[in-house]
């Protein structure tokens, strides 16, 4: 198979422009697990679990930057303590042209969502399973929040699972 950068821990640097990062076990951080930083990475999770913000606030996987042409695939991305706020799954801001797809993501704390996409175009959600009914705060978690600084446009969002205690899809901001 093709070559792939192994991920064992939270801490790894995924700073290689067209590496895949593939998971090789569990893994857990008190905060943020995994921070993109660079474009045209792929992070297949090969259905192990991130477990993120077990102390402080954070996201299972952050795109923050900007970073392009981002591939996530086939993680079980869950919060297993509801202590933190504002902990989102996935979580990208000014991301262009990048999939997410085949995930299972469990927030739970206040305020959480599955998926943000902040400032975000052209991106594909596809075949994701998304979980907020444990989240902290009844009438807090939608499933995937589209807001920004500038319109969150042109995403494709098709076939995913949602069970969630308010929005499936809450799109703050304009079209």
């Amino acid at each position: 198979g093709l070559q792939a950068t192994s991920v064992t821990t939270c801490a790894a640097a995924l700073v290689t422009t067209g590496e895949t990062y593939r998971l090789d076990n569990n893994i857990s951080a008190d905060g943020t697990c995994l921070n993109v930083l660079a474009n045209s990475i792929v992070i297949d999770c090969q259905g192990y679990a991130i477990n993120y913000s077990k102390v402080s606030d954070g996201s299972g996987i952050s795109n923050i930057g900007g970073y392009d042409n981002i591939i996530i695939q086939n993680c079980i991305i869950q919060q297993s303590v509801a202590g933190s706020t504002y902990t989102n799954g996935i979580t990208f801001f000014g991301v262009v042209n990048s999939t997410i797809k085949n995930n299972y993501i469990f927030p739970k704390g206040e305020l959480s969502n599955g998926i943000v996409l902040g400032s975000s175009e052209d991106n594909t959600i596809l075949n994701n399973t998304i979980d907020t009914t444990n989240v902290l705060a009844i009438g807090t978690g939608s499933g995937i929040l589209l807001n920004g600084t500038t319109p969150s446009r042109n995403n494709f969002i098709i076939n995913n699972n949602f069970s969630v205690r308010t929005y499936s899809i809450l799109h703050l901001g304009g079209l």
